[in-house]
């Protein structure tokens, strides 16, 4: 019995000690697998930001020379009713895509407006926030997009009222996620209240 007991004893001690050992190689694999692809990462990411620093130099000689932007406001003076639903409408114009060299790009224009009209008066609107296009053909030199704004919900203005809709409409160039130029104008549009 006592041969027995010593048996097990020295069996589970081996077995100990070779789980031990196993665990410690296993251990020191996985470390080395991980200082290993630690490198590798930092490797892809140096060489990452160079080829973005690369693509940033680049995109500064994607355009040679400016983009047109243009706008065709559809009535920029209206007569409205001092309580009336009414819209906006204009046509944005882009020309001059032949001095961006690169293709791909994405044209993106943004519209931001401003509302002037008496304090009495309220003045509630939904418009078109921004238009993107990707442009892919090189041959490719203008294009012309609507723009709107509606409904726009005019309340309590008395007649004789002027609301300025002044907005300003800019454009840019996107190429592999660098802006390589842009452009922006000013519009108005002058709602002249007629009656209620």
């Amino acid at each position: 019995m006592e041969q027995l007991k010593r048996f097990t004893r020295s069996s589970i001690f081996f077995v100990m000690v070779t789980i031990i050992l196993i665990s410690a190689i296993l251990a020191g694999y996985m470390w080395h697998y991980y200082e290993e692809t630690t490198k590798e990462m930092e490797y892809i990411k140096e060489q990452m930001e160079a080829l973005q620093e690369r693509v940033e130099l680049t995109a500064r000689y994607v355009a040679i020379g400016p983009i047109t932007l243009t706008f065709s406001p559809y009535q920029e003076r209206m007569e409205v009713k001092g309580t009336a639903i009414t819209f906006l409408l204009g046509f944005v114009g882009i020309k001059n895509l032949r001095n961006v060299v690169a293709r791909p790009i994405v044209v993106t224009i943004s519209f931001r407006p401003k509302i002037e009209a008496p304090e009495y008066g309220t003045v509630r609107y939904d418009y078109t926030p921004a238009i993107s296009l990707e442009i892919a053909p090189p041959e490719l030199d203008e294009f012309m997009v609507p723009w709107g704004a509606f409904p726009i919900e005019l309340s309590d203005f008395k007649k004789g009222d002027v609301i300025r809709w002044l907005m300003t409409i800019e454009a840019k160039v996107i190429w592999m996620d660098n802006e390589v130029t842009k452009v922006a104008l000013d519009v108005v549009y002058t709602l002249t209240v007629v009656g209620w």
